[in-house]
């Protein structure tokens, strides 16, 4: 019998200490969007954005972007290069950019070479 009621005790305290580290995950990811929130509302996010001159010859560059957001804002020629492919030789492209900015969703189009500049 003591050596059941030991085993039920060691059983509940693992329990007990599973669900505390549950608990804590999940006030720690409650934290992160909370401040991931905040951030939206007041920092530069690209949501999206598509460099390319159609639908078949275009490439997502939305991570790129992101990765060059700086203080708020972003500065950059949109080329080849900058994107690290070309998906259409010898055709004109376009960036297609949907960004928040302060709380707002907004869309803008640059022309291939043309600065990137947001907000």
């Amino acid at each position: 019998f003591v050596i059941l009621k030991k085993i039920e005790i060691a059983t509940l305290t693992s329990t007990i200490d599973d669900v505390k580290d549950e608990i804590t995950g999940i006030e720690n990811k409650v934290k992160k969007a909370i401040n991931r929130d905040h951030e939206i509302i007041s920092d530069l996010l690209i949501i999206a954005a598509i460099y390319g001159s159609d639908h078949d010859h275009s490439m997502d560059v939305t991570e790129k972007l992101n990765e060059l957001v700086k203080n708020n804002e972003i500065n950059v020629k949109a080329t080849n290069i900058l994107f690290g492919d070309d998906p259409h030789k010898l055709v004109k492209k376009k960036v297609f950019i949907t960004y928040r900015y302060g709380g707002q969703n907004q869309f803008k189009v640059f022309d291939e070479n043309e600065m990137i500049i947001l907000p």
